[in-house]
């Protein structure tokens, strides 16, 4: 179990330094993402050793790197969106340009701030102090508390999903995509030390977020398009609120298959 957790580790850190490369040669578009998964599956896995200092400080770093690119991230994402809009409907080239100019200039910012969080010297600092917790942990205890993060989280995603209504606003399903993500990424994260009845949520907790995803992806779309000038095309909004509607819909339909995998995930 501990070989394999490091290998991981030391994977997602090579994908990191990798990213970075392909991020400031501007060469791949893909690079962004790569660079995304690989902070965050790493924070993952650290929080396993939260309670050390040393782990505690190298998560901070990360994630305040990976934060980041959340404005990067949103405004390619609301690019990708109007870019189909305008495609759709023949409306709206100027916004399309508004973002696109938008996204330019984040894209400079994030280069800007990699560099001065020094993001490489907290790569190599996170991954010494992982190295450090995993080799003075127990295999057992090690075991029992992973499992055990996974039934906590199973359990609390059902009753945020227990608590929402039939007709719940879009903006209401974010706190249980935030609290899906959580789970399923530990659940990647430890997948060899984990149960079947925990493993198996992966798959239907990943249909659950490509809706739930596209739905928050809608809402971004909308903040960003209300802080461009001029007014967007009314075939824009009723495009918008068409497509909210059948995310919602998918959503609660898989939600629906999902209740019964969380409630096994929390048994013994």
């Amino acid at each position: 179990m501990r070989a394999d957790l490091a290998q991981r580790y030391e994977a997602l850190v090579e994908l990191a330094f990798h990213a970075m490369a392909r991020l400031h040669e501007n060469a791949d578009p893909e690079a962004l993402h790569d660079l995304r998964v690989s902070l965050r599956s790493q924070r993952v896995l650290l929080a396993a050793f939260r309670d050390r200092a040393s782990v505690s400080e190298a998560r901070g770093r990360l994630a305040e790197a990976a934060g980041l690119s959340n404005a990067v991230r949103d405004l390619e994402v609301s690019l990708e969106w109007a870019d189909g809009l305008y495609t759709e409907t023949g409306e709206g080239a100027a916004a399309c340009e508004a973002l696109r100019a938008r996204l330019d200039t984040a894209r400079q910012g994030l280069l800007a701030g990699l560099q001065h969080a020094r993001l490489d010297e907290a790569l190599v600092d996170a991954e010494l102090a992982w190295f450090r917790a995993l080799n003075r942990s127990r295999r057992k205890p090690l075991r029992k508390r992973l499992r055990g993060r996974a039934g906590r989280l199973a359990a609390r995603m059902r009753k945020m999903a227990r608590a929402l209504t039939a007709d719940v606003a879009p903006a209401a399903w974010h706190p249980l995509r935030l609290e899906g993500k959580r789970l399923r990424y530990w659940i990647e994260g430890f997948s060899d030390t984990l149960p079947r009845r925990q493993r198996r949520l992966v798959k239907p907790l990943r249909f659950l977020q490509l809706s739930l995803g596209s739905l928050q992806d809608l809402s971004v779309l909308r903040a960003n398009l209300a802080e461009l000038p001029g007014e967007v095309p009314p075939s824009w909004s009723t495009a918008i609120a068409r497509e909210e509607g059948k995310c919602a819909a998918e959503a609660a339909r898989m939600l629906d298959e999902l209740m019964p995998l969380l409630a096994r995930a929390r048994q013994r």
